[in-house]
């Protein structure tokens, strides 16, 4: 089978290229022309540029596909300009189903977040049925990641054989641009003077793969599946990451009272290269644990790995890169 990539130079969709070439099906991978390459070394995909704001360049890619994985985006948003990110996640994921019902392609499996399903009440795991509930001023990339999903719903309701997978914080060897090993690479720098009070989930690179992969065979028609790892607190995160690197991690906590305060201010600041945003600051007491089991059942995956493995694995890849 054939199946088209987009987003094919980032860390997600440069390890799916090769994860998909592995399990036997034929890549092409999809990128702008200005995006760097070397995620993609050593990949056997054949490469097609374009933009998925472009919808030539997308229709002249997606032409005689069987399967197509939708990862383009930009999760970096507490770096990128907000009209900007919204128009890649909603415009892009629009166009990409747009041109995948003229030319009938099987099946489009979109890689959403779990930014998607919002903020989950207290002392509750996320699950697929949790609906976005936070504005689009205090959580820009959440809300477009949720109207990506209803252009995705409104498509499946069109005929368009549509499934959505929903990854928690990516980490592990290869996350070129530092999207989830952004933590990383800031704490092994000794720019995070603090440690958040709240909790993430964190997954595995390999166990997301996995997830996409089997989410093409096995998924039903129109479901979401969350592709999680571990719960863990920020507090034990950082000290787990600290532990690898070899240094200490923030000692001051920063009291959930007070956030408030110092994300307006960091957000005033914003022309800085700031390593957090205020709306980044604003999430990170929450507690983003969730709940994978689901996924595990329905497209029979296996326990998913644990935070330390994909943290030791990104601390030696990026070591090998000097990164740090």
């Amino acid at each position: 089978m054939i199946a088209l990539v987009t987003g094919a130079t980032g860390f997600v969709g440069s390890q799916l290229c090769k994860g998909l070439i592995e399990n036997g099906f034929a890549v092409r991978a999809f990128h702008r022309e200005r995006s760097t390459t070397r995620a993609l070394n050593g990949v056997t995909a054949s490469r097609i540029m374009g933009d998925i704001l472009d919808c030539d360049s997308l229709r002249r890619a997606m032409r005689d596909v069987d399967l197509v994985f939708h990862v383009a985006a930009r999760a970096d948003y507490w770096r990128t300009d907000h009209p900007q990110l919204k128009r890649v996640i909603i415009e892009g994921t629009h166009n990409v189903l747009k041109i995948g019902r003229e030319l009938n392609i099987k099946r489009v499996i979109y890689t959403s977040s779990l930014a998607a399903l919002g903020v989950p009440p207290k002392g509750e795991l996320l699950t697929e049925t949790h609906r976005f509930n936070e504005t689009e001023k205090r959580w820009g990339y959440g809300f477009a990641k949720h109207c990506a999903e209803q252009e995705v719903l409104q498509a499946v309701e069109d005929g368009l054989d549509c499934v959505i997978v929903n990854p928690s914080a990516v980490m592990g060897a290869g996350d070129l641009n530092q999207i989830g090993g952004a933590l990383i690479v800031e704490m092994a720098r000794r720019r995070l003077a603090v440690t958040p009070s709240g909790g993430m989930n964190v997954v595995h690179i390999a166990d997301v793969v996995r997830g996409q992969i089997a989410a093409a065979t096995d998924g039903k028609v129109g479901e979401r599946y969350i592709i999680g790892g571990e719960n863990i607190w920020h507090r034990d995160l950082f000290r787990l990451i600290a532990q690898e690197i070899g240094t200490t991690p923030p000692r001051v906590v920063l009291p959930s009272a007070l956030v408030n305060f110092v994300a307006n201010i960091t957000d005033a600041f914003s022309f800085l290269p700031l390593p957090i945003n205020g709306s980044a600051l604003r999430q990170s007491t929450q507690q983003f644990f969730c709940d994978s089991s689901k996924a595990q059942h329905d497209l029979n995956l296996p326990a998913p790995l644990s935070a330390q493995q994909a943290v030791r694995e990104a601390v030696t890849w990026y070591r090998s890169q000097k990164v740090f």
